[in-house]
C-alpha cells in the first residue's frame, strides 16, 4: 500500500457523512468532497436510477412534440422508399417506437457508465493503482449526473423551437459542422466534445485520484485518456 492510500485510510474516520442530497448536489458544487467520500463509501444505485429516469422523464415531458417528430421521420423515410404508412397502424407503430426510444436512451446511459468504468479501472490496474471496480463505477456514475444537464438544454430548445429534438450536438463542437457530415467519423467525435461531458471527465479525474492513490496530474491524464478513447469509439460507431 503506497503512502497516499495509507494517508486516506487514516483519514477515513474523519470523513463527514454525506446525505443523499449532499452527494447529488455536491457533484456540481463541491466534487472534491463528494469524491473523497465515495472513495471510502462507494454508492452506485441512486445515480444509476437517476441516470435512467432523466432521459425517460425528458421524453415524457416532451411527448407531444416527440410523437410528431417521430411520425414525421417515419413518413419521410417511407416516402423515400416509395411506400406509405398503412392506415390504422399509426398507434401501434407509435407505441412500439416510443418504447424503443425510451429503452434506447436509458440503455445508452447505463452502457456509458459501465464502459467508462471498465476502461478507467483497467488503465488504473495497468499502472498498478488501487481501487476496486465498484469504486470506479461509483465515481463515474455520480460524475455522470453532470452530463444529464444536456437533457435540460434539450427540453428548453425543444420548447423554444416548438418541436422535439434529441440532437445533443447543440452543446458540442458538432454544431459547427454541416449536416452533410452526419454519419461520419469526425461528426461522431465532435458530437462528444461537449461542455457537460468535459466537466464530467474533470470530476472523474478528481475521483480517480481519490480512489487510485495517484496524484492529481496523473489521474487527470488517465481520465483524459479514457475520454479520448470514448471519442474515438463514438466516431467509429457513428461511421458504421
Amino acid at each position: 500500500m503506497n503512502k497516499a492510500n495509507i494517508a486516506r485510510q487514516e483519514q477515513s474516520e474523519d470523513l463527514e457523512e454525506l446525505s443523499v442530497l449532499e452527494r447529488i448536489t455536491g457533484v456540481f458544487i463541491s466534487p472534491g468532497k463528494v469524491m473523497k467520500w465515495l472513495a471510502k463509501n462507494p454508492k452506485i444505485l441512486l445515480p444509476i436510477i437517476i441516470s435512467a429516469i432523466v432521459p425517460l422523464f425528458t421524453l415524457i415531458l416532451n411527448y407531444p412534440s416527440f410523437k410528431e417528430a417521430l411520425m414525421t421521420a417515419i413518413e419521410t423515410e417511407l416516402a423515400n422508399m416509395g411506400e406509405e404508412l398503412i392506415p390504422g397502424t399509426e398507434r401501434i407503430l407509435e407505441i412500439f417506437l416510443a418504447a424503443g426510444a425510451i429503452m434506447g436512451a436509458v440503455g445508452m446511459v447505463l452502457l456509458d457508465i459501465l464502459t467508462i468504468s471498465l476502461l478507467l479501472w483497467g488503465i488504473i490496474k495497468l499502472f498498478k493503482g488501487g481501487g476496486e471496480l465498484k469504486q470506479y463505477i461509483s465515481i463515474v456514475s455520480h460524475a455522470g449526473l453532470i452530463s444529464l444537464l444536456v437533457f435540460i438544454v434539450i427540453s428548453v430548445v425543444s420548447f423554444i423551437m416548438g418541436k422535439f429534438t434529441l440532437d445533443v450536438s447543440i452543446t458540442s463542437l458538432a454544431v459547427i459542422l454541416p449536416e452533410s457530415l452526419q454519419g461520419t467519423f469526425i461528426y461522431g467525435v465532435l458530437n462528444n466534445v461537449e461542455i457537460f461531458t468535459i466537466w464530467q471527465y474533470f470530476v472523474i479525474g478528481i475521483g480517480t485520484s481519490e480512489v487510485s492513490g495517484f496524484g492529481k496530474g496523473k489521474s487527470y491524464a488517465i481520465a483524459g485518456g479514457v475520454y479520448l478513447a470514448t471519442l474515438l469509439l463514438a466516431g467509429v460507431m457513428n461511421a458504421v
